[in-house]
């Protein structure tokens, strides 16, 4: 070794280490939600060039819905102009960092809880999928990529040629097979 490399993320990997280790949990356990829910928390990201990737989301919310499951679907749009409403919306490497460091603490109240969360967010590269590594640590997450070339860490990718609804049945079958669903 000549010499140790700066870990960009590493401020926002000590947050979330001293989150967890500072978290006050209720009487409620995860084991004890997954039971009662039939599934563990998990966020399913949505990701591409592909203009279907909204719908194909969107559907796969409301398919998991339909199958009995708690789901939640939320555009990366509308958590910008929310919760992220202080944040330059100037793409900004530091802007996108704190979108998706914001992104992934709202995704690990929800996977705590035991939701399926469902995001669709436009195409994000390896840094952005990072930071939301960083921040939800062991919680599980997936990313699916609708259209050619994914980003590296893409659980599933589904060509862009593919129909809404078969795209839909793909993940949904890769979920089961997973054992996410």
């Amino acid at each position: 070794v000549r010499r140790v490399l700066a870990d960009p993320l590493d401020a926002t990997r000590r947050a979330a280490m001293q989150r967890n280790f500072r978290w006050e949990r209720g009487l409620v356990d995860a084991d004890a939600r997954a039971e009662r829910l039939g599934q563990r928390g998990r966020l399913i990201l949505v990701s591409g060039p592909s203009p279907t990737r909204k719908d194909v989301a969107k559907a796969l919310e409301a398919a998991l819905f339909a199958a009995g499951r708690t789901t939640y679907y939320l555009g990366l749009s509308s958590f910008v102009h929310g919760i992220d409403s202080d944040v330059p919306h100037d793409r900004s490497p530091e802007a996108q960092a704190e979108h998706f460091r914001r992104l992934g603490e709202m995704a690990h109240l929800m996977v705590d809880a035991g939701i399926l969360l469902v995001v669709s967010a436009d195409v994000i590269g390896r840094d952005e999928w990072a930071v939301l590594q960083a921040v939800l640590g062991t919680d599980p997450t997936s990313l699916v990529w609708v259209g050619e070339e994914g980003t590296p860490g893409s659980a599933l990718q589904v060509a862009s040629d593919r129909s809404v609804a078969d795209a839909v049945v793909l993940i949904g079958a890769w979920l089961r097979e997973s054992g996410c669903d």
